[in-house]
């Protein structure tokens, strides 16, 4: 237990000190903004296309493992949200519900915390990568219908919103555009992979370029988060009462339910040793920020979103205890 608490708890102590630098005001307010947008565009999708990079055919090649990591998520996502529109609460609260229980914290916490866990381990490390895109597919679903519902809503309940014009050929670069071009880090992700499958050799100063801001990007997504961390426990704060008892069902979900099921799905299909004990480590992070993002933007239930993504990434820290422990047990991990 102590060489996984020497591992752990350095991410969480620069989580700390980006909470007691927003405390204590050494930084601008906007300084929390400012530093998510350069980590946003810049610095993570320059480690996570470094990554890639680095990936190999054979690793691409695990099908049941992406079953379990990307299609997994989306039958958990929608199950949830099956239940909340059951309780009849509206769509877009039921998805962010169902979302905030599967999207976990892959790049502010998921990859430094790999990074410790596992120093040097380049399979490691391109598991982690992996996990980041599959993390993607209940990103990009869950957004898509979010688009869709915030339409319809605004056109008015019971009417179908104006089709956008140009046919479906205009539609599908709409979302092209929008989910994927616009999306830095996916983009990033999709140029690296297909550098390493088509195995075309990036001009060696570049890429060490591309590796010096990767680098940039573990510590900074953590001071920042911690920066951030009082802002959404501020906007939970302002919520209705009695968000706590649904957030804290929804964090045990996402905590506890998610990892131990994926677990079981890759254990079922045969996997062990970096791809399980990798994507069970990611799992079991807190909800992913951009959760609040799109509960703020599209106004489905944003004070208790901000709660879960605080509760989640604080208690992540004794999950991420717990799950450690076990796969080391387990031995699945050295």
């Amino acid at each position: 237990m102590p060489a996984i608490l020497d591992a752990i708890a350095p991410v969480f102590l620069v989580i700390l000190a980006g909470v007691l630098a927003e405390r204590a005001g050494m930084l601008a307010r906007e300084t929390g903004r400012i530093v998510s947008v350069l980590v946003v565009n810049v610095t993570l999708p320059c480690l996570l296309f470094n990554l890639m990079t680095q990936v190999t055919a054979e690793q691409l090649s695990k099908g049941w493992w992406w079953l379990a990591t990307a299609f997994l998520p989306l039958v958990i996502l929608w199950s949830w949200a099956g239940v909340e529109l059951a309780r009849r609460v509206p769509f877009g609260p039921a998805v962010i519900y169902g979302f905030s229980t599967v999207f976990f914290n892959a790049a502010f916490v998921g990859l430094p915390v790999v990074m410790n866990l596992f120093p040097g381990n380049q399979q490691a490390m391109a598991v982690a990568g992996l996990c980041v895109v599959a993390s993607n597919s209940a990103g990009l679903t869950g957004q898509i219908c979010l688009d869709a519902w915030n339409r319809r809503r605004r056109a008015g309940e019971g009417s179908r919103p104006p089709a956008p014009p140009g046919g479906p050929a205009a539609s599908c670069w709409r979302i092209v555009r929008q989910y994927v071009l616009g999306n830095p880090v996916l983009s990033a992700t999709i140029i690296g992979l297909s550098l390493a499958i088509l195995e075309i050799p990036l001009w060696k100063p570049a890429a060490k370029a591309v590796q010096m801001l990767g680098m940039l990007s573990p510590t900074a997504m953590l001071f920042v988060f911690g920066f951030n961390l009082c802002t959404f426990l501020r906007k939970a704060a302002s919520g209705r009462k009695g968000l706590f008892l649904h957030s804290l069902l929804v964090s045990l979900a996402k905590l506890i339910g998610f990892p131990a099921a994926t677990w079981a799905a890759l254990a079922c299909f045969g996997y062990s040793q970096e791809w399980l004990a990798v994507t069970v480590v990611m799992c079991a992070t807190g909800t992913g920020i951009v959760t609040s993002v799109f509960a703020e933007v599209y106004g489905a239930a944003p004070e208790e979103t901000a709660l879960t993504v605080a509760v989640t990434n604080v208690m992540s820290f004794f999950s991420l205890l717990l799950f450690v422990w076990l796969l080391k047990d387990a031995g699945h991990m050295v």
